[in-house]
């Protein structure tokens, strides 16, 4: 019976050659077996995967290599994770997305374009002095700071908010509801202009 308990099995060679307190030939050979099996056990001996120097690879054409933790266990990297090569590989396919991703101070440094169903953040701005463009439909779900100009290709929306003259505001905020438009043109202090059909 093979011992397929991933536990290696030593051989007993004696002291010296041919003393007689080795392990006879067929313990010996069981032993060799059993260490066998574990191996094959193992992998990735017999698989699709070959391990030389420092790559691991699949050897079936386009195969996948899966690593797989055992129940709540994660997959941990104790150095900087990068491509092979630059603008050539992906994170997550069109079919099959990550469900998050936390990223700490260093933030999210993106050359090309950034698409998110909801951005929560305290800053965006563009390195280079370019223009940043937001496509669609955009709602603000609290103040917005804006430190330059903006542009908009079509409609502003801003969420109804009524004011009186002295209601709390820094200068330039801007508030509409069904009858008016809201200024604020120093602290606290807001005008008004009416709306009307047309």
């Amino acid at each position: 019976m093979a011992n397929t308990g991933n536990t290696q099995q030593q051989i007993n060679y004696g002291a010296s050659a041919n003393d007689g307190q080795g392990d006879p030939l067929r313990t010996a050979f069981i032993k060799t077996d059993d260490n066998f099996d574990n191996i094959w056990l193992a992998g990735p001996v017999g698989s699709n995967i070959t391990i030389g120097n420092n790559t691991i690879q699949s050897n079936n054409t386009n195969g996948n290599i899966v690593i797989r933790p055992n129940g709540v266990g994660v997959i941990q990297a104790n150095a900087t994770v990068v491509p092979n090569a630059t603008n050539t590989r992906d994170l997550g396919t069109a079919n099959l997305s990550w469900r998050a991703a936390y990223v700490g101070t260093g933030g999210i440094d993106c050359s090309g374009n950034l698409t998110a169903a909801t951005i929560q953040t305290t800053s965006i701005s563009s390195d280079d002095s370019s223009e940043i463009m937001i496509n669609n439909d955009t709602r603000f779900m609290s103040s917005v700071d804006i430190d330059h100009d903006l542009t908009v290709g079509q409609a502003l929306y801003l969420a109804p908010a009524t004011k009186s003259g002295n209601s709390p505001g820094t200068p330039g905020e801007i508030a509409v509801d069904s009858n008016y438009v809201y200024v604020c043109v120093s602290a606290n202090t807001w005008k008004r202009a009416a709306l009307s059909a047309f």
